[in-house]
């Protein structure tokens, strides 16, 4: 940082004196990188995030942390451990090192994509509860974010409505995909809300939801054309939910599908 400093003096000849500043502000907590992003991981496969996690005082310690996902219940990790259904966590013990000239206090963090993950969004935060210079307890967030792609693919990959009315049904078509040209079957559409911040299922924004599907090319089953059709049943002024096409693949029964709308 700089600074421009400006003063008076009792000197004739020089009654201002304006003094340049300059600076270096480290922060007493480094960590890198800030933000994970995993990008997109292929189903069935796993991804490591290495996160490296500075003090520079003695006192630095991290004396818990909660891992929390959209899809999942806040996770209390023991040991330096935890983990839900896509990620887990690793939190290594704390060594001495040194940044330079100077001692300083590290762990590092591995964050893993599990092979199991369900194909779809991942967004998740972990909170590290880390002991200040001072003795008192900061709360760090480290923001996760990834994307885990199946095998079917759904073009566009989110719905979106438009300007809707509350009891008059809308509709669009969209395209399923099987990237490796497997073959497949719609079974059903449900509307299947996300968690709140609550972490409670958010109520239903549509009615009964309807479905068609044909393939796009005749005599082939890996690529279909679906219709969705939906009347709208909400007081909000915004939609956003998720639709669920299930499908007859044993690999991929499930394939999410975000929906949004304005009332």
């Amino acid at each position: 940082m700089s600074q421009r400093v400006a003063d008076g003096t009792n000197d004739p000849a020089h009654p201002r004196i304006v003094f340049d500043v300059q600076a270096t502000v480290r922060r007493m907590v480094n960590i890198e990188p800030s933000l994970v992003q995993f990008g997109a991981i292929n189903k069935g496969e796993t991804k490591t995030v290495m996160v490296d996690v500075m003090g520079r005082y003695p006192a630095f310690e991290i004396t818990s942390a909660t891992l929390t996902t959209s899809s999942s219940p806040p996770v209390e990790l023991a040991n330096g451990k935890g983990q839900t259904p896509q990620l887990s966590v690793d939190i290594w013990p704390i060594e001495d090192s040194t940044e330079g000239d100077e001692q300083v206090r590290r762990s590092t963090i591995l964050l893993t994509i599990k092979d199991k993950a369900e194909v779809g969004t991942l967004s998740a935060n972990l909170a590290l509860a880390i002991k200040g210079y001072d003795g008192s307890t900061q709360i760090q967030n480290l923001r996760i974010y990834g994307e885990v792609v199946g095998d079917i693919q759904l073009l566009p990959n989110r719905l979106n409505f438009g300007m809707v009315t509350n009891g008059k049904q809308v509709e669009k078509t969209l395209k399923m995909i099987s990237r490796r040209g497997q073959p497949f079957k719609v079974l059903k559409v449900e509307e299947v809300p996300p968690m709140g911040a609550d972490r409670k299922p958010r109520q239903k924004q549509f009615g009964a939801v309807s479905w068609s599907a044909m393939p796009a090319e005749e005599g082939k089953l890996d690529a279909h054309m679906l219709t969705i059709a939906a009347e709208p049943k909400t007081t909000a002024r915004t939609i956003y939910t998720e639709f669920i096409v299930f499908t007859d693949r044993k690999d991929e029964p499930k394939v999410h599908l975000k929906v949004y709308a304005t009332t």
